[in-house]
């Protein structure tokens, strides 16, 4: 009998031993504070990680992130058999559900640049904002020279009054030069809007209008958010409190772009409708290794710069 107990409590201790290993050694301790639902994300992808925040930022750039100089629709699809599985740790990770204002009142609306269907869905959900009660006194509109793309920004859709996103004013016609530009396509969308009369007297609406860049090979780059940003700040504007409209999975890094460029007199909040059904996971994963490299630099405390 005394020879099994010792076998016995040789056994668990043993077996005890090898789950401190597993646990302790062999799977990476959450150093940095990020969700849980991140971290088995990031083991469903095989991104092998020590755990720190630094790390992890290391591997989601190298594995994740899009090429740079590609754009999101630009990114091959990939890893969808694995979608029923990942969207609840994308939905546990506040990516894919509609994020609603917390205030009723701001200084400042701001609505981010995109392609068209995102331009009128963020202008559709700013007016279903109004509608239910937030108030701000300017709306800011930031946009760029990017040239319009030929098949998402065509002009049978700028044109189309049954796009099913947002109405149009009864009996609006366009005259002009038709849009090149993510800013002229902006401020067509705007025109053609059925939106809250009370606009018109209450609420100021500025575009901005970012120049692209030019790399040192010379290709041209279209402006980014931080461009557009840096553009609305030369022309000083007052501090405030400002609602940033985005949408669904861009809010988490969106909201963190504003608050990097922007000084901390400017109080950020940024919100958005839900993501696309069938939005590729590939550009989730994109929105996550830049949110988490953003992420990385505001614990640096490189956010709101004087």
């Amino acid at each position: 009998m005394k020879k099994n107990a010792v076998i016995y409590l040789f056994l668990f201790c043993l077996f005890s031993f090898c789950l401190l290993l597993r646990y302790s050694i062999w799977k990476p301790t959450n150093k940095s504070g990020l969700p849980k639902s991140l971290f088995t994300l990031l083991e469903m992808f095989s991104a092998n990680h020590n755990g720190s925040l630094e790390d992890i930022v290391a591997v989601t750039q190298k594995k994740w992130l899009r090429k740079a100089g590609s754009e999101r629709w630009e990114m091959p699809i990939r890893f969808e058999e694995k979608r029923n599985i990942v969207i609840p740790l994308l939905k546990d990770l506040q990516l894919v559900a509609k994020k609603v204002s917390q205030k009723k009142r701001y200084e400042y609306a701001i609505v981010l640049g995109a392609l068209l269907p995102r331009v009128r869905s963020r202008l559709a959900y700013l007016v279903r904002c109004w509608k239910k009660g937030v108030r701000f006194k300017s709306i800011i509109v930031l946009a760029g020279e990017r040239p319009l793309h030929k098949t998402c920004e065509s002009n049978e859709g700028l044109f189309d009054s049954q796009n099913g996103i947002l109405p149009f004013k009864e009996n609006w016609t366009y005259v002009g030069a038709l849009p090149k530009t993510e800013y002229e396509m902006a401020k067509v969308v705007f025109d053609q809007a059925k939106l809250p009369d009370s606009w018109e007297k209450e609420v100021d609406i500025v575009f901005v209008n970012a120049p692209m860049k030019r790399r040192k090979d010379g290709v041209l780059l279209r402006p980014n958010t931080n461009d557009t940003v840096k553009k609305w700040m030369d022309a000083k504007p007052k501090p405030g409190s400002c609602l940033v409209i985005s949408n669904q999975p861009y809010i988490k890094y969106q909201d963190l772009v504003l608050k990097t460029l922007l000084p901390k007199t400017f109080h950020i909040e940024t919100v958005g409708g839900k993501a696309y059904e069938n939005l590729p996971l590939v550009i989730y994963l994109d929105s996550i290794a830049r949110w988490l490299y953003l992420e990385k630099k505001r614990l640096e405390k490189e956010v709101y710069p004087e």
